[in-house]
């Protein structure tokens, strides 16, 4: 009974501890397609220096892109709305742009990253952050990121 105890209760905190790793992203990726391709579409077609970090933030119906203005047309922040959706209640408040990557989350557990190189993602928030986390390949240059932290 002991015995029998000990393993259950083992794999209890087992399950609470590593719980992103069963997480996945549930399909709502490719529910939601379409709206990132089109905000990604939009990113990767601007003209930037790519030593610059860009983040873009946005509110209802608003979004703002730190030193680099663009307006967006109704289909845009319609996407970038839709795009929330596929987070389910985790954070989703910006995109990050840097050279090989677009990340779209924020101070939540999951991210979803364009990998303009099509490597795996070797980092969560920022480059040495030491977060571990999980990833998924969704297909295209895409990834989604799971961790515990935060």
């Amino acid at each position: 009974m002991k015995k029998s105890l000990f393993v259950f209760v083992t794999i209890i905190i087992s399950l609470l501890l590593s719980s992103c790793y069963v997480r996945s992203n549930d399909g709502a990726f490719e529910a939601y397609k379409e709206d990132f391709e089109t905000i990604n579409n939009l990113i990767l077609n601007m003209e930037w220096n790519e030593d610059e970090l860009f983040l873009v933030t946005f509110e209802d119906d608003a979004a703002d892109i730190f030193n680099f203005p663009v307006e967006l047309n109704q289909q845009q922040l319609l996407s970038l709305k839709q795009i929330n959706n596929a987070f389910f209640g985790y954070d989703f408040s910006q995109i990050e742009i840097t050279e090989n990557r677009i990340s779209y989350g924020g101070e939540g557990y999951v991210m979803y990253v364009y990998s303009k190189d099509e490597k795996k993602p070797k980092y969560f928030y920022y480059e040495g952050d030491k977060v571990r986390f999980s990833t998924e390949y969704l297909g295209d240059h895409w990834y989604y990121l799971c961790t515990n932290y935060r």
